[in-house]
């Protein structure tokens, strides 16, 4: 054992060694003041931190902002033109995802979007890039185009419940499309164990409930505490759902073909795929594909149901857009037949509509956050190892020098002088770099198609008051903490025209 005297020394040189190298390296960003020991833990927004972050980039009066929780770095990025230097030129250093204790342990070890930046993730993407890149979607025309008149046919018959019908679209189409599974309606039982399991996923990723991995330690604390088996429990249930979500529709696939049942899909092709190459049902092949196949599903119901509900809220309370959109169907295909995919590059603003309302209310305003394989500098401000990285889209929507008046519904922002498409500005939404969404074509597609085809046989407005008949000028409605958020449930009108009269009133 070392001598007193020495173990002085040592610590003296390890304190000067630290204090040496923080002086040697850059800054970090600008941020709030810490506290010893917990750094800015008690500092971190809850509820809805895309907000708070658009606040701090105002107080700290810059665009990348820093801040610390128990040693755990963490860099907002609030201009899009950094968050396109870091994550995308500089992706190689920023793909990766920070693997949360919590939620592995509810059983989504599986899901692309969650996988950290290796060989497995690269496994993942190759095969949803094939699924779902822009010249494979041409291939699911025939689907989007059964399934939207469905949603139009069931919106004719129950207009009151358009929320339900926005979710059962958005199921009905992907599990279509990727298991060759009919949909038997709002209380399928894949459908609402998708619904139950997305749920537990959004409400653990909030940064409230990620307490365990601030604090691992607590992994290793709470087990002898009370209520410690309550919550086991709980995981054990979340851990159930997210193995049936995965596991179930692919096994009903595996038995068609076993069965010799011909039923189309995108996990039937690649199945046959790996077949031809003698790969036949391996177990690592059964657990990419059924993953990739199941994170299409999860990631394709939560972005497509979000999306539909907002541009109902963005018609009822914009009619002006409305009534400009569909002056556009008019005059382009007149009032006899649907809108298709076809008629897409002559109906611009249709598609102005579709971005505006992803940039108005984005899917993911927090951002999906990624961790840096290594140190960086960028902008004379040092970023560590480790750090967690977020890119706050809420605040790039609402950058005022690119859209002006922010919150404003204005689909105008996305057209050039003279009508046409401006692809100049991103949607954000969809990601940057290498995480960026893969099948961000086949929801664009899809989309368009429900918007322009809902727009040329209803009109949306505001409810009105059962006696006096007078409109219900809503407040602004509010819209979910969860990662993706919700609007709140609201009321609109929805009325049909001649041409959804003609198409579905003998349905």
């Amino acid at each position: 054992m070392l001598p007193m005297y020495q173990w002085v020394i040592v610590a003296l040189s390890l304190y000067l060694l630290a204090n040496f190298r923080k002086q040697k390296r850059p800054p970090f960003p600008p941020g709030p003041k810490p506290w010893p020991i917990i750094g800015n833990s008690l500092q971190l927004p809850l509820r809805k931190p895309w907000l708070a972050f658009t606040e701090w980039g105002k107080k700290y009066n810059s665009q990348i902002l820093y801040a610390n929780a128990l040693g755990q770095h963490l860099v907002i990025l609030t201009d899009v033109e950094d968050a396109i230097e870091l994550l995308e030129k500089r992706s190689s250093n920023y793909s990766d995802r920070l693997q949360s204790q919590f939620v592995l342990r509810m059983g989504w070890t599986w899901n692309t979007a969650l996988l950290p930046y290796g060989e497995l993730w690269r496994q993942h993407r190759r095969i949803a890039q094939e699924w779902y890149r822009k010249q494979a979607v041409a291939r699911h025309l025939p689907l989007m185009d059964a399934h939207s008149k469905n949603f139009l046919r069931t919106l004719f018959a129950t207009p009151d419940h358009f929320i339900e019908h926005c979710e059962v679209f958005a199921s009905a189409f992907i599990m279509d499309l990727v298991y060759g599974y009919k949909l038997k309606g709002h209380a399928d039982p894949i459908h609402s164990t998708a619904q139950r399991a997305i749920a537990e996923l959004t409400q653990a990723m909030q940064p409230g409930a990620l307490a365990l991995d601030t604090f691992p330690v607590l992994f290793k604390i709470l087990p002898w505490l009370p209520g410690w088996n309550k919550f086991e429990k709980w995981l054990a249930g979340c851990r159930e759902l997210t193995s049936r979500m995965r596991d179930y529709p692919f096994a009903l696939v595996e038995e068609d073909i076993r069965q010799g049942v011909e039923n189309p899909s995108l996990v039937r092709d690649m199945l046959e795929k790996f077949e031809a190459n003698n790969f036949g049902f391996e177990d690592n092949n059964h657990n990419v594909l059924s993953g990739i196949a199941a994170t299409s599903f999860a990631g394709g119901v939560e972005t497509s149901s979000v999306t539909l509900e907002t541009f109902f809220l963005a018609l009822a309370t914009h009619p002006e857009v409305q009534k400009k959109a569909q002056a556009e169907i008019l005059r382009v295909i007149g009032d006899d037949r649907l809108p298709t995919s076809e008629d897409r590059p002559s109906l611009p603003y249709i598609d102005a509509i579709f971005s505006e309302t992803l940039r108005w209310q984005p899917l993911f305003p927090g951002g999906i956050p990624r961790t840096t394989v290594r140190d960086d500098v960028y902008k004379g401000y040092f970023i560590p190892r480790g750090a967690i990285v977020l890119p706050n889209v809420w605040s790039m929507t609402r950058n005022e020098a690119v859209y002006p008046e922010p919150e404003v519904f204005r689909p105008e922002r996305y057209l050039t002088p003279d009508g046409r498409l401006d692809d100049g500005l991103p949607i954000l939404s969809f990601g940057f770099g290498r995480r960026a969404c893969a099948g961000k074509h086949l929801a664009r597609e899809s989309i368009w198609l429900v918007m322009a085809r809902l727009l040329a046989t209803f009109s949306i407005s505001q409810a009105r008051d059962a006696v006096t008949g007078r409109e219900i000028t809503p407040e602004t409605v509010e819209y979910t903490t969860a990662l993706a958020p919700h609007p709140k449930p609201f009321k609109c009108r929805i009325e049909p025209n001649g041409l959804a009269t003609r198409l579905f009133n003998d349905a």
